[in-house]
């Protein structure tokens, strides 16, 4: 499979919880401006924390989608692998900006 398909089927996985995702890091980001540095940790777990939650209802409210993927040759590491990727760049860049910004 061309890698230009693998891609477009990791993003549409990825899209199930893009929003969710995306707001919890700008929370974060706008919480760290206001509360500061010191806060970082906390944030840090809480961003854990809450992606946690969004992978435990992943897999287990979507686990029919796992075997759209599996037939189409993509397996579930290489979906998680690349979503977490995904999420630690989007929020390495929030946390940037918002020291950037502050």
């Amino acid at each position: 499979m061309p890698l230009s398909s693998r891609l477009k089927l990791i993003a549409g996985f990825y899209k199930n919880f893009f929003f969710a995702s995306l707001l919890i890091s700008l929370t974060c980001a706008y919480l760290l401006m206001e509360l500061g540095v010191g806060s970082l940790f906390y944030l840090f777990w809480f961003r854990v924390i809450t992606l946690g939650l969004i992978v435990y209802y992943i897999r287990d409210y979507k686990k029919r989608d796992f075997y759209f993927y599996d037939n189409l040759g993509i397996s579930r590491r290489s979906l998680w692998s690349a979503t977490m990727l995904c999420e630690a760049l989007l929020f390495i860049l929030f946390i940037f900006l918002a020291l950037k910004i502050r």
